[in-house]
């Protein structure tokens, strides 16, 4: 969760703002399930019947040499999480690949060299 206008705040004041959102977040998940009547809604369309997927960590995927160490991670335009944010040149030319299309593509069992 970020400030609204968080990107022409000042660094320590959007520091000082960021934490009061992440407390109150974390402050309202403890209290959500510190609460004995509190049921999940498990009936999302992405958890209904799938099975649990064992995708490869990030520190996975740089030890097995698909990410070199060391290699330039890029900004992408998807903030919607990490994996889907940061991005990286494959060697094979395709242009940059977001780490979720990396590591889906790992656990697919798709292997190529990576660009250093």
């Amino acid at each position: 969760m970020l400030p609204p206008d968080w990107t022409q705040t000042e660094h320590t004041e959007f520091l000082v703002r960021r934490r009061r959102l992440i407390a109150k977040v974390i402050r309202e998940g403890f209290q959500q399930l510190s609460d004995p009547n509190y049921v999940p809604d498990l009936s999302t369309e992405e958890q209904v019947g799938a099975e649990p997927i064992d995708l490869p960590s990030f520190e996975e995927l740089v030890v097995s040499g698909v990410i070199p160490t060391g290699a330039a991670l890029t900004a992408g335009a998807d903030v919607s999480s990490g994996w889907t944010f940061w991005e990286f040149q494959l060697a094979d030319g395709s242009g940059p690949q977001s780490l979720a299309n990396i590591r889906n593509q790992v656990h697919r069992g798709w292997t190529a060299a990576p660009s250093a």
